[in-house]
C-alpha cells in the first residue's frame, strides 16, 4: 500500500486454529521486493502456476493448508505483526464458501485497519480459472458493501440501522422445488432512504439449529424508499423465482419448512429477529397488519398463511400490503380491529325471499343498527326451512355502519332491482317455498346471537317482509303480529318493499 517497493523476503506467515492458537508458520525467502500499489499471491501450489506467484509450502517450512470452515492467518516483520484475519470465527470474517474466495470491498483502499471490518468482505469477482471465483493478482471488485455503485459513481452505502427493516413476508415452502424460488419481504420502517448492500439473512430451525447464511451482495446501489414493502429473492429470474418482482437478490436464501428463525443483520448489528410456524405448501408466512412490527414478529403466532393469489406462482402479496390473519380490516387504508355488534345490537327488519322472476341470487336482508357504530365483517346470517345455510360477511375493507340506519346484505345481484347493499355476499339465498310452513334467520357473531327472526312460507312474490315501523329492537322483532308482507312500492327498488330505509306500518 505504500509509495515505494517493499522488500518481501523474511516476513512471516502464520496460521491459526479455530481457537485462535497458532497452527503453523512459514517465512518468506526469495521474493526479492514488491513493486509500490501491486498484488502478490501467495498459495499452496505450485508457483507460476496461474494465478500462484509463491508456495508458502515447500517441503521444509511448510505453512500447509487451510481449514474450509474455521481458521485465520496472520503477517509478521521482524517479529511485529503486521495484520491478521480470523474466518468463520466469532468476530470473524464469514465462513468460506466453497469455491469462491473472500475478497475484501474493491470500494475501499486497502488498508490493513479497515479490513478489520468483517461487514465489509463478501465472497464476490469471477471465475479465474474456470472453476473458482475472485480476483487473484488483481484490484478486488466492489462488494456494494462499503461503497456501492450509483448510476456509475461509487458513493458510501448508507446502511440500515437496529430496527430499519423487519421480516413482514416469508415464503419457505414454494410448491413443486424450492430451488430458487423462496423468499421474504422486508417493511422499511425507516424514515429515510437506506441500502440493503451488504445485509445479512440467516435462517435456520425454530430452535436455532443448521443455520445458513445469504447476503445481498450487489456492486450496484440497493437503495429502498421509506415505508415500503421489499422482496429480497434467492433468483432474480421471474421464470426460476416463481415469477415474484425482486427487488434484491441473495444467492442461496433457504429457509426450513418445519419453522423458521430469521435474523437480519448488517455486518454486527442485528437489525431484526422474526419467527415463523410450520410453512404451508405454496402460501407464504404473512404478518399480521395489525402486529406490524419488529417486535410483534419476534411469535410465530404473529403470522398466518397468506389468502390472496395472482401476484405469482402461490399466495401471498410479495411487495404489497399483507393479508389481514384475524378479526381486522382495513379503515381508509389503515389495518385495525373490527367492532363486532353485541346482542341484540343488529335486529332484522326486513328480508326479500322470492324476487319476481329467477330468483338469482336477488334476495336481500335489512338490518337496523340499534347500537353503533360496529363493522359488518364476519357477521353471520344463518337462514334454515327444512336444513340450515350459513353466509358470512367477508371484506378486507371495514364494513363500518353508524347507529339509527338501515342496511341491506343481500346476494350479489341484488342490484337488478335497484337495491343498494351494505355488504354482497356471493350466492346469498333466502328459503322461499318449502314442506315446513315458516324460516328462521340467525344474526351471528361467532357463537353470539345477535338477533333472530321468523317469517311464513310460502314467500309472496315480489313482496318484502317487514318489521312494522314502531318496532326496532330484538324483542319485538319475534312478535309475528308486528310484522306483515309490504304494500308499498319505495322507488328505485322494482319490488314492493323498502330496502335500506325505515318501514311502512303494518296494518
Amino acid at each position: 500500500t505504500t509509495g515505494k517497493a517493499l522488500v518481501l523476503d523474511r516476513m512471516v506467515l502464520q496460521r491459526f486454529k479455530s481457537d485462535g492458537s497458532l497452527e503453523s508458520t512459514h517465512t518468506v525467502t526469495g521474493v526479492g521486493k514488491l513493486a509500490s500499489k501491486h498484488y502478490f499471491v501467495m498459495g499452496d501450489g505450485q508457483p507460476g502456476a496461474a494465478p500462484i506467484d509463491y508456495s508458502y509450502s515447500p517441503e521444509d517450512d511448510n505453512l500447509g493448508e487451510f481449514t474450509a470452515g474455521v481458521g485465520g492467518l496472520a503477517l509478521l516483520c521482524q517479529g511485529r505483526e503486521i495484520d491478521r484475519i480470523m474466518y468463520g470465527t466469532d468476530g470473524g470474517l464469514a465462513k468460506p464458501t466453497e469455491g469462491r474466495s473472500l475478497s475484501f470491498d474493491g470500494g475501499v483502499a486497502p488498508d490493513g485497519f479497515l479490513n478489520d471490518r468483517v461487514d465489509w468482505w463478501c465472497s464476490a469477482g469471477d471465475y479465474f480459472d474456470g472453476f473458482n471465483i475472485g480476483t487473484p493478482g488483481a484490484a478486488n471488485v466492489l462488494c456494494g458493501f462499503a461503497t456501492c455503485d450509483d448510476a456509475g459513481v461509487a458513493r458510501d452505502v448508507v446502511a440500515p440501522g437496529v430496527g430499519d427493516l423487519f421480516v413482514s413476508e416469508v415464503m419457505a415452502n414454494p410448491s413443486g422445488t424450492d430451488d430458487g424460488k423462496e423468499w421474504l419481504e422486508v417493511y422499511v420502517a425507516s424514515d429515510s432512504a437506506l441500502d440493503l448492500n451488504g445485509l445479512s439473512i440467516t435462517t435456520s430451525s425454530a430452535s436455532g439449529t443448521s443455520p445458513k447464511t445469504a447476503q445481498v451482495s450487489a456492486a450496484e446501489c440497493v437503495r429502498v424508499e421509506p415505508h415500503t414493502y421489499v422482496v429480497i429473492a434467492a433468483a432474480s429470474d421471474p421464470a426460476v423465482n416463481g415469477h415474484v418482482a425482486a427487488d434484491a437478490v441473495a444467492p442461496g436464501l433457504e429457509f426450513s419448512a418445519s419453522g423458521a428463525k430469521i435474523v437480519l443483520a448488517h455486518g454486527r448489528a442485528t437489525i431484526d429477529e422474526a419467527l415463523i410456524g410450520d410453512a404451508t405448501d405454496g402460501k407464504s408466512a404473512s404478518l399480521d397488519p395489525l402486529k406490524f412490527d419488529g417486535t410483534q414478529n419476534d411469535a410465530a403466532e404473529a403470522f398466518c398463511t397468506a389468502s390472496t393469489t395472482g401476484m405469482f406462482d402461490g399466495a401471498g402479496t410479495p411487495g404489497a400490503t399483507n393479508d389481514l390473519c384475524g378479526d381486522g380490516c382495513y379503515d381508509v387504508g389503515v389495518p385495525r380491529a373490527t367492532v363486532p355488534p353485541n346482542a341484540g345490537g343488529l335486529v332484522v327488519t326486513e328480508v326479500y325471499p322470492d324476487p319476481t322472476g329467477t330468483d338469482n341470487a336477488r334476495e336481500w336482508v335489512e338490518l337496523y343498527v340499534a347500537q353503533g357504530p360496529v363493522d359488518l365483517n364476519g357477521v353471520k346470517l344463518i337462514s334454515t326451512a327444512s336444513s340450515a345455510t350459513t353466509k358470512t360477511i367477508t371484506s378486507g375493507t371495514c364494513l363500518r355502519v353508524e347507529q339509527g340506519t338501515f342496511v341491506v346484505v343481500g346476494g350479489e345481484n341484488v342490484s337488478l332491482d335497484q337495491v343498494t347493499a351494505s355488504a354482497i355476499i356471493s350466492g346469498f339465498s333466502l328459503p322461499n317455498s318449502s314442506t315446513v310452513t315458516q324460516a328462521s334467520i340467525d344474526v351471528k357473531v361467532g357463537e353470539l346471537l345477535v338477533d333472530s327472526m321468523i317469517y311464513p312460507l310460502p314467500a309472496i312474490q315480489g313482496k318484502s317482509y317487514a318489521l312494522t315501523t314502531a318496532v326496532l329492537d330484538a324483542t319485538g322483532n319475534n312478535n309475528a303480529t308486528n310484522w306483515c308482507w309490504s304494500s308499498v312500492v319505495h322507488a328505485p327498488f322494482t319490488g314492493t318493499g323498502s330496502p335500506g330505509v325505515a318501514n311502512d306500518t303494518c296494518p
